[in-house]
């Protein structure tokens, strides 16, 4: 298997699904619910911050630009 680059913006963005799936399980779990108005900007905030890292990490040169 040949190795790859590191997908930062891709790893980032499933870390901040997978911790929003989690929340959400946890809350049904615990009788506490999650409150939709909290998921919608929580997962906008972690995308954008995939996006800036991931941006971020191919100016410094960790990645060629397509």
């Amino acid at each position: 298997m040949q190795r790859h680059d590191l997908d930062l913006t891709s790893l980032l963005s499933g870390l901040v699904f997978a911790v929003v799936a989690v929340w959400a399980l946890l809350g049904q779990l615990l009788d506490g619910g999650v409150d939709p108005v909290w998921v919608v900007p929580g997962v906008l905030i972690g995308l954008g911050t995939a996006g800036l890292a991931g941006t971020w990490a191919r100016l410094r040169g960790h990645g060629e630009p397509d």
